[in-house]
């Protein structure tokens, strides 16, 4: 089951198999290079380029006020930790008081020696971080909140249709609005693309802020890609902008853009 695909410096592959619980890498000719046993708890494992690792974890805690945290660190080579740089909370439905029902951000990517994570707790606010986890910079920005749509109200209470469930059902609420945005992606020459809730040009298309290396705010654009559970199917190098696009007969498919931009 892989859950992430990172291309190295080197070019290098390295893929997390989640089911069997190791991180595999490969080289650029298909090889296999070596593989690295992983935790139980680990959800993620992306080689940097300075030969630590990205590890994303999620512990369960069925007993705490949280059913599970994701903390995101910084591992050695050795695979060891060496610095936690954020962390994902997810309330327990069955101690807390109040359960919101809008999902809950937790977005990383890498690129060119910077990682950037967003957490839906901060707003709409990205931190960017060298690869030792110095923080560099904040990037911020107002935005237009999305009243939850009716549709995502009614899929989201069918989880609680068991009659067992009734107690949890009762704690649920909706927020005003969706958070702050949904995910983003970088591209290789540092441009943040931030997909936000707001509806695009198009049907299934969203709009996207995008950033300059420096986390300046340059523009935004209308965009159709794929999403699912938090990551974005798009990747976006030497001026082209790969995605996968959901088809109304819900095929998916494979879109390559040429982006020119405008200054």
């Amino acid at each position: 089951m892989p859950v992430y695909l990172r291309i190295d410096k080197s070019n290098e592959i390295a893929v997390t198999d989640l089911v069997n619980r190791r991180l595999v890498i490969f080289e650029n000719d298909g090889n296999l290079n070596k593989e690295i046993a992983l935790g139980s708890d680990i959800m993620t494992a992306v080689p940097l380029d300075d030969g630590k690792y990205l590890v994303l974890k999620r512990l369960i805690e069925p007993n705490s006020e949280y059913l599970t945290q994701s903390p995101l660190s910084i591992y050695s080579s050795e695979f060891k930790e060496v610095k936690e740089l954020d962390r994902q909370k997810v309330p327990n439905p069955m101690i807390v008081n109040k359960l919101k029902a809008t999902p809950h951000v937790f977005a990383f990517d890498i690129s060119n020696g910077r990682i950037y994570i967003g957490n839906e707790e901060r707003g709409y606010e990205i931190h960017v971080y060298d690869l030792e986890g110095s923080l560099l910079r904040k990037i911020k920005k107002e935005y237009l909140p999305v009243k939850v749509p009716e549709e995502f109200k009614r899929e989201y209470l069918k989880n609680f249709d068991d009659p067992r469930a009734a107690s949890i059902r009762e704690k649920v609420y909706f927020p005003d609005s969706m958070p702050p945005f949904h995910s983003f992606f970088i591209d290789d020459r540092g441009m943040l693309f931030v997909m936000t809730y707001e509806k695009g040009d198009y049907p299934r298309e969203y709009i996207y802020d995008i950033f300059d290396k420096d986390g300046i705010f340059t523009g935004r654009e209308s965009l159709a890609v794929f999403w699912q559970e938090g990551p974005l199917y798009a990747k976006a190098k030497k001026n082209r902008f790969y995605c996968i696009k959901a088809k109304e007969s819900g095929y998916k498919e494979l879109i390559v853009y040429k982006v020119n931009w405008k200054y």
